[in-house]
Order: C-alpha cells, then sequence, then structure tokens
C-alpha cells in the first residue's frame, strides 16, 4: 500500500521569496530518502531541500525561478509503505525474543565455568 505525501520546503531562516535555482527531480523519478529534490539560493548561501522518505515523484510543483518560503510545496511524493518501518520487528530477534533478553534455561544465562 503507498501513500502520497507533499514535500514543503522546511524553515529556511528569516529567508522569504528564495529564489529556486535548480529542479533536481522530475515527474516519475525514484528518489531516496535526504535526496536532494531542489536547490535554493539566498543571499548568503545555495541550499538543497531533501526528500523527507524514499518514493517516487508523482508531481513537481516548482519550476527554476520561482519564488519560495517555508511551507511552499515542493513536490508530490508516493511513497510505498514496504519501505516505512512499521516498528512491529524492531526489539526482536530471529526467534522472537526480545533482543538482549536471554530466555530462562539457555546456556548462555550461565556464568562461564571455571577452569582448573
Amino acid at each position: 500500500m503507498s501513500k502520497k505525501i507533499e514535500v514543503t520546503v522546511p524553515d529556511i531562516g528569516d529567508f522569504s521569496d528564495v529564489p529556486v535555482i535548480e529542479v533536481l527531480v522530475n515527474e516519475g523519478d525514484h528518489v531516496d530518502k535526504d535526496s536532494p529534490l531542489i536547490s535554493l539560493e539566498s543571499d548568503k548561501a545555495t541550499m538543497e531541500v531533501p526528500s523527507p522518505e524514499a518514493g517516487t515523484v508523482r508531481k513537481v510543483a516548482l519550476k527554476v525561478g520561482d519564488r519560495v518560503s517555508k511551507g511552499t510545496l515542493v513536490c508530490e511524493l508516493e511513497t510505498d509503505a514496504a519501505d516505512a518501518p512499521t516498528g512491529e520487528a524492531q526489539g526482536t530477534d530471529a526467534s522472537g525474543s526480545k533482543a538482549g533478553s536471554p530466555e530462562l534455561g539457555s546456556d548462555d544465562t550461565q556464568p562461564p565455568a571455571a577452569k582448573e
């Protein structure tokens, strides 16, 4: 099952109406988490807006020359639910036991035998 998310410009400080100098993705592109989507240029720096999740770009909302501020829509991203961690399997090992908690009666809970 997939989900659609709207990727927006994060807080970029005290800047508003910052020009888009490069659009790094096209519709249909697959992006990884933290892959750059666009480049912005303020008076002081060039910065990239990264993808918050892995997925497929379904719609690009900006073009070079557009001006953006915090909250401006960058693109619509369709993510695959299988890519997102569910948290259900975290903290267990392959046997289903909680990791780091050996079962009672197992050999690894006994102190090592003294060698003489």
